[in-house]
C-alpha cells in the first residue's frame, strides 16, 4: 500500500487529499471517500474527536486491491477556505471535482470508480450519484454503525439483509458489476 498527496482545486479553493493505492501495478478499480458532516480532515477526524474512519476504510480497500481518495473539508486541514462559508452545495461540487480528480489518474481505472459515503457524506455520495448518468455505484452509511436500534425507536425496522438497490434507498444506483481483481 502507498499513499499519494493529491490536490484539486474546487470553487476557488484548493482542496487536499489522499489518494491510497494497493500493491501492484494498476490501473485499479477505486472509491471516494466522501467526508461526512462537521469540520473533519481527510481521515475522518474531527480536532476534538480523532477517529481515523476514512484512514482505516482506505487501508482496507487497499488489501483488497481497490485504490480510494479521501479529502480534507474545506478550511481544514490541508485545504484551502472557510468550513463555515460552505454550504451543502459548495460541499457537492468539492465532491465531484475530487471525483474527477480522482478519475483523471492513469493509476486508476476510471470505469470502476464508486462512491461512499457517511452522514452528510452520504447525501453528497446518492446524490451525485442520482445526478450523473454515467454512475453505476454507490454505498451509503446513513448512520453509525449499531446506532440504528437505539436511535431508530419507533421508526420502520431496519433490516439486517444485505441492501438491495430496488428495496433500500440508501442505494442510487444498481448493485456493482465488477471485482477488485
Amino acid at each position: 500500500m502507498r499513499d499519494l498527496d493529491l490536490g484539486f482545486a474546487s470553487g476557488g479553493e484548493r482542496l487536499a487529499g489522499t489518494l491510497t493505492l494497493p500493491d501492484g501495478d494498476g490501473p485499479f478499480p477505486a472509491v471516494l471517500l466522501v467526508p461526512g458532516s462537521g469540520p473533519v480532515d481527510r481521515d475522518s477526524d474531527h480536532r476534538r474527536l480523532p477517529l481515523g474512519v476514512t484512514r482505516q476504510l482506505a487501508e482496507a480497500f487497499a488489501a483488497a486491491g481497490i485504490a480510494s481518495l479521501r479529502y480534507d473539508k474545506r478550511g481544514v486541514g490541508a485545504s484551502t477556505g472557510g468550513f463555515l462559508a460552505a454550504g451543502f452545495r459548495d460541499n457537492m461540487d468539492d465532491a465531484g471535482a475530487a471525483l474527477a480528480a480522482l478519475r483523471e489518474r492513469p493509476e486508476i481505472d476510471s470505469g470502476r470508480v464508486a462512491l461512499t459515503g457517511h452522514s452528510e457524506g452520504a447525501l453528497i455520495a446518492a446524490n451525485l450519484a442520482a445526478h450523473d448518468p454515467r454512475w453505476r455505484r454507490s454505498c451509503c452509511w446513513p448512520a453509525p454503525p449499531g446506532a440504528g436500534r437505539r436511535r431508530c425507536a419507533g421508526r420502520p425496522r431496519v433490516s439486517r439483509r444485505p441492501c438491495r438497490p430496488s428495496s433500500a434507498p440508501c442505494c442510487a444506483s444498481p448493485a456493482p458489476t465488477w471485482s477488485p481483481r
